[in-house]
């Protein structure tokens, strides 16, 4: 009998993984009737990073990622890289007082705080842009992220690369 077929990676994949473990492993054999126990498929979800860290370690035979490795460092291991899953992401916003779709951020607004130059509801760039609110700095509360893999390198990427304002490396900050 042989081992299960081990991998590690992406947190964002993880849904499409999973269930394509759950119809590898019950898929019929030769177009018969016939399932092995044996065709089993372990995958942990450890993050993009530690996955493609863990690929170095002879228990793992593969690694999801979030974001793509480059061809010099597939070629340096003599490995190759396909696409598994499209996604997309979305910034939400909750604070108190404020309707439904009430709040308008623009892309150099978006950059700045993921920048880290905006750091206050209260800050005249958000003000410019939505002139109807009034937002107090009391309930002002920021949670910080920050990363350089998987869905926090792709919001980065996706909203600080076009900001022309653009002076640093990018950090997930959410007001």
């Amino acid at each position: 009998m042989a081992g299960p077929t081990r991998g590690a990676g992406s947190t964002f994949a993880a849904p499409i993984v999973t269930r394509s473990v759950e119809k590898y492993q019950t898929a019929p054999m030769d177009d018969g009737d016939f399932s092995s126990r044996d065709w089993t498929i372990d995958y942990e979800l450890v993050g993009s990073l530690a996955g493609l860290m863990c690929l170095d370690q002879p228990e793992l035979d593969f690694a999801a990622s979030d974001a793509p490795v480059s061809h010099k460092e597939l070629a340096r291991h003599g490995r190759q890289q396909f696409p598994i899953v499209l996604g997309s992401m979305a910034v939400a916003v909750n604070l108190d007082g404020i309707e439904k779709d009430g709040i308008k951020l623009t892309g150099p607004v978006l950059a700045d705080i993921y920048l880290g130059k905006i750091k206050s509801w209260v800050d005249p760039a958000i003000r410019a842009v939505n002139p109807d609110i009034a937002f107090s700095r009391p309930g002002d509360r920021r949670r910080h992220a920050q990363g350089r893999f998987g869905d926090h390198l792709y919001s980065s990427r996706g909203i600080c690369r076009p900001s022309a304002r653009n002076g640093r490396r990018p950090m997930v900050r959410i007001l």
